[in-house]
């Protein structure tokens, strides 16, 4: 079954049931990894331009290019047109593709908003990473694209998922770091 989006008229190519996403820091992607799946896709975001190079281990890759900040105001901010980028990114990828591998420098914060939000527009439950310690997804990242994918999100709601991360952060710490979550996700 391919995927749809309920709030967008467009549709994946690719089967959104079955897709894996891969949420990783830059510098832990490797071709042994990518290699390991059948028919992999990358988005890559940083601030350094440097890492983007990293695009290129796969045929299907985005290199986007945008700072890790939650200050709209910021000229290096993710902006709308990063979020056109992407979306123009999933709706042009091959039908085969099997796993979808998110980076940003640190694999914390701007990939986990990213997947976040992809889950989202794939009818997926996005809970997993809002409810994971390790992670502290960028708010004007999931923010901006969600309103690019259609998704009706408020800025309320996105600080309320945040409020919901940062609790699960804190009952984390006072178990003394167990958890039932991992810091790198396969979704």
């Amino acid at each position: 079954m391919v995927g749809e989006i309920a709030h967008h008229s467009e549709s994946f190519k690719f089967d959104s049931n079955n897709i894996k996403l891969h949420i990783y820091p830059i510098k832990g992607l490797t071709m042994e990894m990518l290699n390991e799946t059948v028919m992999p896709a990358l988005i890559i975001c940083s601030s350094r331009i440097d890492r983007l190079i990293k695009a290129k281990y796969v045929d299907s890759f985005l290199a986007v290019h945008f700072l890790d900040t939650i200050d709209m105001n910021d000229d290096g901010s993710i902006k709308t047109q990063h979020a056109e980028v992407i979306k123009d990114f999933l709706f042009n990828l091959s039908p085969e593709i099997t796993d979808l591998f998110i980076c940003c420098d640190g694999g914390d914060s701007r990939s986990p908003a990213i997947a976040a939000a992809i889950l989202k527009m794939m009818g997926r439950n996005d809970e997993r990473i809002w409810k994971n310690p390790f992670y502290t997804p960028n708010i004007l990242v999931y923010y901006i694209i969600c309103q690019v994918f259609g998704i009706p999100v408020s800025w309320e709601n996105v600080l309320e998922m945040r409020m919901i991360n940062e609790k699960a952060y804190k009952e984390t710490q006072m178990k003394n770091g167990q958890t039932g979550y991992k810091r790198w996700e396969i979704l």
